[in-house]
């Protein structure tokens, strides 16, 4: 037996355990950094002094106290409550979760309304941790199917995912975890639909339905899923796979209106603030705020800036999308769709109009589900960490008294600075990505295997570093 050998086979035999245990405790610890928000939620001032300081923010808490989910009164508020920014199956998540637990007999302040906060505070935290950690246990979850995944795709780095300082960050920061693993297991369901079967020569009915299914209820999470979508509609018009495209469209439908019928119908309101709220939400930190904004608070807050940002942002990303799915076509790759998908996510958030710290995970996902090189891995966890610290310390500051000068220095001098780094991070993401795209790939047969470890290095620094 050469020497190292065992070693090497040991690492084959436990490697999915080892990604899973990994990244299983890396998740584990970022929700236990954010739980203790949960004690310091009484109202959204109480709770951004504590959270901004202790750089301990998240989105799910929040959900909670913007929304006055204390008010839950029952199953029926699960689908006719507050309406809440994100699509409909996340928002009856949000509105569920909030339900279980020792419900708080006073309401908490909701910033929004400018309802004043009522004379005798509820006790610290009421239902809150519970809701937390419910949500929490759902992102775990998919969080470990992810991992799973991203382990079982040929060619990836699973270890850039696994092993990354921004999952650690970014884990508990909001529930991305979740349509991430569903976007991969729709694109490997419909990718071993058609294995082994030849250009155009049919699929297998019941991964086609599932694998469709998948995505649609990741877009219904979170849009971001949308563009895997696209990219299988790409690739199956491409080998002319008509009924499947049937298929597809025929799932997507039924599925979209099972899943918001009843909501728009017991709520319109409550189902449409998702839609109102993008439409009439301030552009963020992004592209926009620096060309149409001039890095001003006060111009981005401008409706006919929001309006301008919501337009061009939508042409930019529409007609860009169309020129990235047209290259695809041409391309010599036999399967476009992962690659697609991926440049076509981040192509939308380079031209979104918000750009969130925790959108860096779809970023880690890109990089490792398409084996990045280490040098683009660490520029974009090092971007990662320089957008997220001075971002946190100016909404720290934004909780204390006398720091307006300060805070307009930071944001039109410092984050200005720290946005063209990140735009160049992406711009090269995409570079870098439109060339995989162009690039010839395995046959067919060979893309997808149920274990690839038998070539992977048993160090995790040269794991980092090589293809899986």
């Amino acid at each position: 037996m050469k020497q190292g050998q065992p070693l090497s086979v040991l690492y084959v035999r436990y490697r999915t355990v080892s990604l899973l245990l990994t990244g299983g405790l890396l998740m584990v610890l970022s929700f236990l950094w954010y739980l203790p928000g949960a004690y310091h939620a009484r109202d959204m001032d109480e709770y951004h002094r504590y959270a901004f300081r202790e750089f301990r923010f998240n989105n799910v808490i929040p959900m909670y106290v913007n929304h006055r989910l204390d008010r839950y009164y029952g199953p029926d508020f699960i689908l006719k409550g507050t309406g809440i920014e994100y699509p409909a199956l996340l928002s009856v998540l949000i509105r569920a979760t909030a339900g279980v637990g020792v419900t708080t007999p006073v309401p908490f302040e909701s910033y929004r309304s400018g309802t004043p906060a009522p004379a005798a505070t509820p006790p610290p935290g009421g239902n809150v941790p519970t809701y937390v950690i419910l949500n929490y246990a759902v992102v775990f979850v998919f969080g470990l199917l992810a991992i799973y995944l991203i382990g079982r795709w040929r060619g990836s780095r699973p270890w850039l995912f696994v092993a990354s300082p921004l999952l650690l960050v970014f884990a508990g920061y909001n529930w991305d975890l979740v349509p991430i693993a569903l976007s991969l297991s729709g694109v490997m369901l419909l990718a071993r639909s058609i294995k082994g079967r030849g250009h155009g020569r049919g699929y297998n009915l019941y991964m086609e339905i599932a694998g469709f299914v998948a995505l649609t209820v990741g877009i219904w999470f979170k849009l971001f899923p949308v563009v895997f979508l696209v990219a299988v509609i790409v690739q199956r018009i491409r080998s002319r796979m008509w009924r499947s495209i049937a298929l597809g469209a025929a799932v997507f439908v039924a599925l979209s209106l099972l899943i918001n019928l009843p909501l728009a119908l017991g709520n319109f309101d409550s189902w449409y603030f998702f839609l109102w709220v993008h439409q009439n939400r301030d552009t963020e930190l992004s592209i926009w705020y620096w060309l149409l904004g001039d890095m001003q608070p006060a111009v981005v807050a401008r409706p006919d800036v929001t309006a301008a940002v919501n337009t061009l942002s939508l042409l930019v990303v529409g007609a860009g999308g169309l020129a990235i799915a047209a290259l695809a076509w041409k391309s010599p790759r036999r399967d476009i769709v992962m690659p697609l998908g991926c440049v076509l996510l981040v192509w939308w958030l380079l031209f979104n109009k918000v750009y969130d710290p925790n959108f860096d995970i779809y970023l880690l996902f890109v990089l490792a589900v398409m084996a990045a090189p280490f040098w683009l891995y660490v520029a974009t966890v090092l971007t990662s960490f320089i957008w997220y610290l001075p971002t946190f310390i100016g909404l720290y500051l934004t909780t204390q008294p006398n720091t307006g000068d300060i805070n307009i220095w930071l944001s039109t001098h410092a984050l200005f600075g720290v946005l063209i780094i990140r735009l160049a991070l992406l711009c090269t993401i995409v570079v870098w990505l439109g060339r995989k795209l162009l690039t010839p790939d395995q046959p067919p047969d060979e893309q997808l295997t149920t274990h690839s470890a038998s070539r992977e290095p048993t160090s995790l620094v040269v794991a980092l570093a090589l293809p899986q």
